[in-house]
Formats: C-alpha cells, sequence, structure tokens
C-alpha cells in the first residue's frame, strides 16, 4: 500500500516504528494518520507501538492512540461518549465511532477493570459511557477524589463563638457581601473553594482569612499561603505580607513542591498520606493551573483536622499538565448555595448582608463565586461577560480599528476592547503596528510632563545603583510602574506572530530609535522575564525586571520588591528572555493598563475560548485584539474541554484507591 512522502514517512509506512503488522494497511494507515492528523509526535507514536504490540484489532489501535491523544492534549482518560470530537480521524481511517467503544469496552489484553488485572489502562463507567485511564492517571484521579470527600465530610474543626476580636480583624477589610462569604465558609469549613475572575479581590480574601483565623488563635506559624508556581507564590506574599502587624509569623508563600519537599534526587516527596503536614490551615492560590498529580499529592498530604482553602479563576487556561481540576471541583452550574446554619451565622456577624441563596448538595457551604470586579474598566468587564456565554458572533461586536489609524488616535481614554483585523502572518502590517506600540510607551511621555522610558535608561547611566539605595529604588519602581503600564500578549512563542519574533523586532527597534549600544544582543534597558525559578537569589519564572549598564559601567537586573530593589548581576541572572512581549500563558496572574494582544491564524490550535479570556482580562483599561474575524471567531467558538472522569464532588460513591505503591512515582515521568 503506498501512502505519500513526508518528513518522516515513506513508501513503506511509518519505518521508524516498525509495527508488527505491516501486512495489515488498516493499521499502517490509523499509525500513519495518528501523525498526520492527530498530531501525535514520535514519542507517543513509540508508546502505542510498544503498547500495540502483536494487537491484530485496528479497533484497538485506535483506541489506545486516541488516549494518548487525550493525555497529551490534557484530559484524564478517554471517554467513549466523547469519540465524535475524533470523527475525521475515524473516517480517514475507515472505522465508526461503534468500531471504537466496542474495542473499548470489549475484553482485551490491554484494558482491565481494575488495578488488579496489571494491564496498563484502567476501565471505568460513568453516566453510560466507558472511560479508558493509563494506570498513573487512573491512580490520581481516585485518589483526588477519595480524599475530596473526606475532607468535605461536616467539619471536626472546634465550634467558635464569633467575639470582638474576629470584628476587630476584619473591620478594616472593606470586603463587599461575596467576599464576606467567602471569608466566613474559609472559617467555619475545613474545605473551601472560591472562584473569581480578575480584579474581584481574591487577594484581598486571602488576606481577611489569614486574619481572621489568627483571631481565632490559629497559630500564624501553622498557615501556609501556597501557589503552583514561584511567581504566583512570591506574588501571594507580596500582597498579603508576611512580616508586621497581624501577619507576624506567617511564612512566606512557598510552591506546592516545596510545600511538600519534593526531592528530585529520590522523585517523591516528604509529606504524603504517611506523613502529613503538621499544619492548621493551607491556602491554595491560582488553583486552575494545579495539574491533576499534583492536586493528588497535595490532599494527601492534608491532615483531617487542617483546613483547605482553594482560590482561581474557573474561566482561565487550565493547567500545562493533565487535568482540569477547578472544572472537576466546581458544581455544575458554578451556583453557590448555603444551608440555614450558614446564613443564620452569616447574619450574625454582618446584619447588613443581603440573603444568601439556600442550597442542599455537596457543594453547600463550601463555594462562593467573586463576581464584583474593581479592577477592569466597565468597557472591559461588558466584553468579558459576552465572552463568558461562548457567542462567535460577539467578534463582530467588539468596535474596529483600522490599520490605518494612527496609534496616538486610538481610543486610549475611552478604553475598552477593540479589535484590528490584521493578517499577522504578513510581517510588514504587523511590524507597523508593533511600531506605534513602541513609540506610545517607550519613545514618548506617556503622561503630560512626564519623561519617557528612553530617558529614565538614560538617567539610570549616570548612577551607580549599589552606592545609591535610594535612587535604585526609584529607578525600579519607575521600570515597574512601565512594565505594568502596557505588554504585548501572543498565543504562540514561535512565528512572525509569536513573542520570540515580536521582542527581537521591537529591540531592535528601540536600540535604534533610543540611540542605545546593542552589546551581544543585551543593551541597557532591556526589559525581562525570568524564565526559570532561582530561590537563593529570589527570582521565579515570570519576574518583571530590566537590564540596565549604570554609571559603575557594569551590567545589572534591577526587580521591584515590597522591602526595596532587588538588584543582580548580569552574569548572576537565572535564564531570562525579552519581555516586550509574552506569551499569554506566561502572563496568567498578571495584569497591564494597557494589552496589544496578537492572534495565531484562524489554523492555529492554540486558539481557544480560554486563551482569549485570559489575554483580554489581562487588561485594566484597554485591549487591542489583533488578528482576522475569523482567528478571533475560531478561539471563540473553541473551549478547552477535558475529559476528567467527572466531577471530584461525591455525587456518588467514590472507591478508595490504594495508591500506597505508586506514591514515589516521579511526577512528570510521562504516562
Amino acid at each position: 500500500m503506498h501512502f505519500p512522502r513526508t518528513e518522516r514517512f515513506g513508501p513503506q509506512g511509518y519505518d521508524p516504528l516498525q509495527l508488527t503488522q505491516p501486512d495489515n494497511p488498516q493499521i499502517v494507515r490509523i499509525h500513519h494518520d495518528a501523525r498526520t492528523q492527530l498530531r501525535l509526535a514520535e514519542g507517543s507514536l513509540l508508546l502505542g507501538r510498544d503498547l500495540l504490540e502483536g494487537i491484530e484489532d485496528p479497533a484497538l489501535h485506535a483506541v489506545i492512540l486516541l488516549l494518548i491523544k487525550a493525555v497529551r492534549d490534557g484530559s484524564v482518560c478517554l471517554s467513549t461518549a466523547a469519540l465524535s470530537a475524533y470523527r475525521p480521524f475515524l473516517e480517514s481511517i475507515e472505522l465508526t465511532e461503534a468500531d471504537v467503544a466496542r474495542a473499548a469496552t470489549a475484553d482485551s489484553a490491554l484494558i482491565g477493570d481494575s488495578l488488579d488485572t496489571l494491564r496498563p489502562v484502567i476501565r471505568t463507567a460513568r453516566q453510560g459511557a466507558s472511560l479508558l485511564f493509563f494506570e498513573k492517571q487512573y491512580v490520581h484521579y481516585k485518589a483526588a477524589a477519595a480524599r475530596t470527600e473526606a475532607l468535605i465530610r461536616p467539619a471536626t474543626l472546634p465550634a467558635f463563638e464569633w467575639h470582638s476580636g474576629v470584628r476587630e480583624a476584619l473591620q478594616q477589610e472593606r470586603l463587599n457581601q461575596e467576599q464576606k462569604t467567602a471569608v466566613l465558609q474559609a472559617v467555619l469549613q475545613n474545605f473551601s473553594l472560591i472562584s473569581g475572575g480578575p480584579g474581584t479581590g481574591k487577594t484581598t480574601v486571602v488576606a481577611a482569612i489569614v486574619k481572621a483565623l489568627i483571631a481565632l488563635d490559629v497559630p500564624a506559624e501553622a498557615i501556609r499561603l501556597v501557589a503552583p508556581t514561584g511567581r504566583a507564590a512570591q506574588r501571594l506574599t507580596d500582597a498579603v505580607g508576611t512580616s508586621e502587624g497581624a501577619f507576624a509569623g506567617l511564612a512566606q508563600g512557598l510552591t506546592i513542591h516545596r510545600l511538600l519537599s519534593y526531592d528530585p534526587r529520590a522523585c517523591s516527596f516528604r509529606y504524603n498520606r504517611r506523613n502529613p503536614l503538621q499544619l492548621k490551615a493551607i491556602i491554595v492560590d491560582e488553583v486552575s493551573m494545579v495539574d491533576l498529580a499534583m492536586m493528588s499529592r497535595l490532599l494527601a498530604a492534608i491532615a483531617d483536622d487542617c483546613r483547605l482553602v482553594m482560590l482561581g479563576d474557573k474561566d482561565q487556561l487550565p493547567s500545562v499538565e493533565a487535568g482540569a481540576i477547578l472544572s472537576d471541583l466546581l458544581p455544575a452550574d458554578a451556583t453557590p448555595g448555603y444551608s440555614s446554619a450558614f446564613r443564620e451565622t452569616a447574619g450574625k456577624l454582618w446584619p447588613d448582608l443581603a440573603p444568601l441563596r439556600p442550597q442542599c448538595g455537596p457543594t453547600t457551604d463550601c463555594f462562593t463565586l467573586l463576581k464584583q470586579s474593581y479592577r477592569s474598566q466597565a468597557n472591559i468587564t461588558c466584553v468579558v461577560e459576552a465572552l463568558q456565554t461562548g457567542s462567535q458572533t460577539m467578534a463582530l461586536d467588539i468596535p474596529e480599528l483600522l490599520a490605518s489609524t494612527p496609534v496616538e488616535h486610538w481610543p486610549w481614554s475611552e478604553g475598552g476592547v477593540y479589535r484590528m483585523g490584521l493578517d499577522v502572518s504578513a510581517r510588514s502590517t504587523l511590524e507597523a503596528q508593533l511600531q506605534g506600540w513602541l513609540s506610545r510607551f517607550f519613545l514618548q511621555p506617556t503622561e503630560a510632563g512626564a519623561g519617557t522610558y528612553a530617558d529614565l535608561v538614560t538617567d539610570a547611566l549616570e548612577v551607580d545603583v549599589v552606592e545609591d539605595p535610594a535612587a535604585a529604588a526609584e529607578f525600579a519602581e519607575k521600570f515597574s510602574a512601565y512594565g505594568s503600564t502596557a505588554r504585548i500578549l501572543t498565543t504562540s512563542r514561535k512565528g512572525v506572530y509569536g513573542c520570540d519574533a515580536i521582542n527581537a523586532f521591537l529591540a531592535k527597534q528601540f536600540v535604534s530609535r533610543a540611540g542605545l549600544r546593542d552589546q551581544g544582543g543585551i543593551f541597557s534597558g532591556a526589559p525581562i522575564t525570568i524564565t526559570t525559578n532561582d530561590r537563593e537569589i529570589g527570582l521565579f519564572n515570570g519576574d518583571f525586571g530590566v537590564v540596565l549598564l549604570d554609571a559603575s559601567k557594569r551590567w545589572r537586573a534591577l526587580f521591584a520588591r515590597p522591602a526595596g530593589p532587588l538588584i543582580v548581576p548580569l552574569e548572576r541572572l537565572p535564564r531570562f528572555e525579552l519581555g516586550f512581549a509574552i506569551t499569554v500563558h506566561k502572563s496568567q496572574g498578571g495584569e497591564f493598563d494597557s494589552v496589544f494582544f496578537v492572534l495565531a491564524p484562524a489554523t492555529s490550535r492554540l486558539l481557544t475560548h480560554q486563551i482569549l479570556y485570559t489575554g483580554i482580562t489581562r487588561a485594566r483599561k484597554f485591549a487591542l485584539i489583533v488578528g482576522t474575524v475569523t482567528a478571533l471567531q475560531t478561539g471563540l467558538g473553541y473551549r478547552i474541554i477535558r475529559q476528567s472522569g467527572g466531577s471530584l464532588w461525591p455525587t456518588q460513591e467514590v472507591e478508595e484507591a490504594d495508591d500506597s505503591e505508586y506514591a514515589d512515582l516521579p511526577l512528570f515521568a510521562g504516562l
């Protein structure tokens, strides 16, 4: 059978895989199309080959390759109810959804109904569909579900009365009704989930929760602030403060890895189900970025008498690794509800609190949704609300700016969300708009009477930032302010529309137009983003700073910190990249006055509803979406829906998974 020659394919099929059924043209076609249509990489195809050695059923080949595809795309499992999403692939290999469903439910050497079968794929059933898991995902899912059920059972925490200490702790916090409810559930329950978009005051809620817990005699030393990334943990520390006043004794924010004490040499964690953390409260921010494996390990290490508070944004991009934890934890309709006892307690503490919605169910008293935004302009909020409806037609409702409109005539004062219909793959048209953006934010004063970014760089040449701490602090704050004023966001890293190419172009333009010297790819005033953590120095993936050549003629990087600037010699910096533009993924948790959002072409798989939401909601005042209407409509019409086996809430009996023999599996050990 002849196939067209491609990069790794020849007339004999996929030679590197050495298929064990070379004479079965349908199986050869399945593996060929798994690469070309499912876009499975060679490593995934090799895994499929190893698992399928000796298997003669073409439908079972399709099942395993689709399961690999689902996991690579971030799902935890493959559901037979979702096979319609792969219809083009199935049609190309001459199989039906029924054929694949039959192979998924039939007895085979690869698929078993429990861990005891010692087969690589585990099958369960839910709501009439078969769910197929690889062994590791199955263990983590079952362990997380069982632990969640244990944690949300009626709290065994000591009862308390609302006394003057709690009132005094919270009276200085200007909380709205949603925030007050979130604080109350966090101190009443030992499992609490809080979801809210940008600017809804999640950090304010965290600070209020900590104050309330301390007022209830929970030692500050027994409370931990946790996040999935070092930058998010540092941001939590900076926002809450951990060294003075009510927060004296509160430890600095940690990553989940550090909280559980990860040992990279042993690929295991010190704290686990057999050795739980000796803490009274754990508050986890940015929980939407936590993958299933990490959440399973965190839940396992939490003691029964420890409060767990998790905060995140249900509409934001999910974790990079497999799982959709926040979606699985939320009730199906994402609507909070509260018991009569909870409502009575809330009324006693805050008599002016409006009536709360009653509800009976597993999420009662455990979930609060923050909706009131304090960050974004009303025009942006309206677009975000329309975006959440999922309507593709809203793309045409977003006001359009013509590419011929000079940047100084863009509606900066009105603010809001706008679109510019450019083919971003055409380098010249995109670069013209980028030059206008560079002029406004780096080469021209942003306010009347203010200097420019380029002027600030020139001024820094006259100061030794090490010998003059006051000047260093002033420069750090000013550069940080520029960094939060505007940012270019991209959906991808590569291509003429990716952040790498945009950064290279803008660096060249800035050096030339500001009259600076480029020395080996670095220049004074270069905005940079850290890409790896270095806890010893105090820098984390995503931190923003500026490289300067100061009066000492030494290259240094300057980072703003609440306690004073962090100054690092260039040679001591962990890995970094230029920061004129960053990917939307890298921007999570950040906020900027103005955002220039470059969409990939409409054919890109990166265009999703979640990436549009995340990119637009980084803007406080002004957002410009640059790309074709077709690309915008493509993103609006495609949501990332990960198959995860269903809700983690115990709406049905949850099987206790014995994960003792898997406790030391490497966290990133593949499938």
